[in-house]
């Protein structure tokens, strides 16, 4: 069960044709999301918003100060299981 609304992650992953981007989130896991909006992520990137309930749901990118709209695809994912949100 998610233990907070919003979370910090880093940005670990991305699959630029699919739109889909994995963050890191400090004791959480791993979590994998699509972009809805057209925004351009970087690998290492903070991210900020309730990153571990699946859905669709915003997130800030407080560098930037920039909100994006995503769809949450997987939380709570491994290391080795995370892979497979990213390619199918």
């Amino acid at each position: 069960m998610p233990r907070n609304r919003n979370e910090y992650g880093r940005v670990i992953a991305i699959n630029q044709k699919r739109g889909m981007v994995a963050v890191s989130i400090e004791d959480t896991g791993i979590s994998v999301f699509n972009v809805v909006d057209c925004y351009d992520f970087q690998l290492n990137d903070i991210v900020y918003g309730p990153l571990d309930y699946v859905g669709g749901q915003t997130i800030f990118h407080p560098a930037e100060k920039y909100q994006v709209q995503v769809f949450i695809e997987a939380t709570g994912c491994t290391e080795k299981n995370f892979r497979h949100y990213m390619l199918s």
